[in-house]
């Protein structure tokens, strides 16, 4: 029985591997796939190759496999212009200097000007970690986390992982799932990484402060800044399970940790990661889960003005 039910998954895993299949273009999946329900069908149905079903079906699944597994991660693919760089990091001492701080304007989502920046700053000069959910609009369960670095001069820089896409790419859970994405540390601007979700998508964005010391705050930023050099050296894929924007976050705060925070439903569902941080006491704030959400929720205070460098301290006002 056991047997029957790894074949059976093994069998609608080599579908979905085909039907998913990054390299090949829409019409050679689709075919891929009918090819193997078709001769799945025929194996099974003929007398003659039916005692021979089981190591007929696991040669075709290995074969998938090794398919699947040729498909490697690349850097050098023909990336959406907002993606179209990656960032490293430099440290000398106390000073990192970061390449590729992404600036964009966003008249719509697909409608943008991009200027890319090479930018200093001071590890010990670093003062706060912000914790940004932007939960998505069709159910709020799913969501968008990253973290933003606050420094003493008043300035922010934000990290987010997400997927990088090629042109004409859009994000799609199971694609997710069989390698179709690279992983993309984006570092910018917060008016490019919050605004572009309050202000332009309209979806809600909450930026809680994180409970840290100066000596975590410094460790989390150079882990990331240090993840993000990796990526440019060699890529990694996406895994919309195991390998995604909340679980990067949650490897990197566990860093300092020594009660790491696990794999769970609410990490599963990043809409919910609020609730876990602040079960975790990972939220600096005296109130109450609910008095925090409606606090840190900073749609009515995001509208773009004149003044680009006070927009970061105009989203945490308490007004």
């Amino acid at each position: 029985m056991a047997g029957r039910l790894l074949l059976g998954m093994g069998w609608l895993w080599a579908v979905l591997a085909l039907s998913h299949f990054p390299a090949w273009p829409g019409w050679a999946r689709g075919v891929g796939a009918l090819f193997w329900l078709e001769a799945s069908v025929i194996v099974w149905r003929t007398s003659s190759l039916r005692k021979t079903a089981t190591p007929l079906l696991l040669g075709g699944i290995v074969l998938v496999g090794l398919l699947w597994a040729f498909n490697q991660p690349s850097n050098e693919r023909d990336w959406v212009p907002d993606q179209a760089r990656i960032p490293t990091a430099r440290f000398e001492g106390s000073i990192v200097t970061i390449r590729n701080v992404r600036h964009a304007t966003y008249r719509t989502t697909n409608d943008f000007d991009v200027v890319w920046h090479e930018r200093q700053y001071d590890l010990d000069a670093i003062s706060t970690v912000d914790f940004v959910v932007e939960p998505f609009r069709l159910w709020g369960g799913l969501a968008h986390t990253f973290l933003t670095f606050g420094f003493k001069d008043g300035r922010h820089v934000a990290i987010s992982v997400e997927i990088r896409r090629e042109q004409g790419e859009s994000f799609g859970f199971l694609k997710g799932i069989f390698r179709n994405f690279e992983i993309a540390y984006v570092i910018a601007d917060e008016r490019d990484l919050i605004g572009l979700r309050a202000n332009v998508r309209k979806s809600a964005v909450y930026v809680y402060p994180g409970r840290v010391t100066h000596e975590q705050a410094r460790a989390l930023f150079m882990d990331m800044l240090g993840h993000a050099n990796r990526l440019a050296e060699k890529p990694v894929f996406y895994h919309s399970i195991t390998d995604n924007c909340t679980t990067r976050v949650m490897d990197h705060v566990n860093m300092f940790r020594t009660d790491k925070i696990g794999f769970g439903w609410r990490t599963l569902l990043p809409g919910y990661t609020d609730a876990l941080a602040w079960d975790l006491a990972l939220i600096d704030f005296d109130g109450t889960f609910d008095e925090a959400r409606q606090r840190f929720r900073i749609n009515t205070r995001s509208a773009f003005g004149a003044d680009e460098k006070g927009w970061s301290k105009q989203i945490r006002s308490s007004k």
